[in-house]
């Protein structure tokens, strides 16, 4: 992963597996039980490793750092934890956020020390990484998607002020799961990808904000990915953001071409990307595989590629297609 993302030729492609909760189901476990304990995230998460043997572990749990900050969150039992209800409603109740302790605050302690267990158990054998939203995504987990487009729109001072806050709070996390053994955090922008935001809107509003935070969490030493997540027609109308940003690798969604892909970023970036998570879902192996070898081939050369898929792969996706999909890579992803 490593040589990977200092675009040097590994021994083989590394891959990036996108299984976030659906690590619970294959090991048996219920997504809530999974998101409930470090000792049973860890375990769990390294029994799929050792059965698939991927190149990356996580510790990561959805909207930590919303509700380490006093959003309410639901659990169900075999689905991702999701906001209840915006937690910002008044500038007031910007004012009144407090930084959250990623020693003390909700489940950053569990995140940590997962990282912690990840890194002396594994940490000597694959690639630790983090993840947290981007600021924009970030702001809308806080406020709602539709108010925080419309407060974009009106370029409210409500946005200037939370960002600040979010940005020191996501620095302070950052800094504290790069303590753990963290060595790569991935960054996922959603709510600020072509199909929402005009790119003038990505360029005044999220881009700064966003390299900003990168540049603060490239101090620790670690690594820097970020994801788009341009899922209806691709990350092609913020290429050139993108390839000046200041990430050490970008993450495509299987919207774009990742031929195209290598040949605007190549020598510049490591690039990542991009099996399509829902056909891998319900496709045939056969086909599967076929996909996967399209895309090491256009994008594999000369190094400086990680083959993962273009988002997480949905919770009822069966395992002989995961199989599928990391074997394949394997088998196609050596050098010469």
């Amino acid at each position: 992963m490593e040589t990977a993302l200092e675009l040097e030729m590994p021994d083989h492609v590394p891959i990036m597996s996108g299984m976030d909760a659906i690590i619970s189901k294959v090991a048996g476990r219920t997504v809530r039980e999974y998101y409930s304990d470090s000792e049973i995230y860890t375990n769990t998460t390294i029994s799929v490793w050792k059965r698939l043997r991927f190149d990356e572990v996580f510790a990561w749990w959805p909207h930590v750092l919303p509700e380490a900050m006093g959003a309410k969150l639901t659990y169900p039992e075999n689905d991702y934890p999701a906001i209840k209800s915006p937690l910002i409603k008044t500038e007031e109740d910007v004012d009144n956020l407090t930084l959250p302790d990623p020693s003390s605050d909700g489940r950053l302690p569990l995140v940590l020390e997962a990282m912690k267990i990840l890194d002396r158990k594994v940490g000597n054998q694959v690639c630790l990484c983090g993840a947290t939203y981007g600021l924009y995504t970030e702001m809308g987990n806080l406020m709602g998607f539709e108010r925080l487009l419309i407060e974009t729109l009106k370029k409210s001072d409500i946005l200037r002020k939370l960002a600040k806050i979010l940005l020191e709070a996501k620095i302070r996390f950052g800094e504290a799961m790069v303590d753990a053994g963290c060595r790569l955090i991935w960054m996922s922008e959603p709510m600020a990808s072509p199909p929402i935001l005009p790119v003038h809107t990505y360029e005044e509003t999220v881009l700064p904000a966003w390299m900003q935070l990168t540049k603060a969490l490239k101090k620790t030493g670690a690594y820097t990915l970020w994801h788009p997540c341009a899922r209806t027609n691709g990350e092609y109308a913020i290429f050139e953001q993108l390839l000046h940003g200041n990430a050490d690798a970008i993450s495509f969604s299987e919207t774009t071409d990742m031929k195209t892909v290598k040949e605007t970023f190549t020598h510049k970036k490591c690039v990542a990307g991009n099996l399509d998570p829902v056909m891998t879902s319900h496709a045939s192996t056969r086909t599967i595989k076929r996909e996967v070898k399209k895309i090491i081939n256009d994008a594999a050369g000369g190094g400086g590629f990680i083959f993962t898929p273009g988002c997480s792969i949905p919770l009822d996706t069966p395992l002989r297609n995961i199989e599928a999909m990391i074997k394949s890579a394997r088998q196609l992803g050596k050098y010469p």
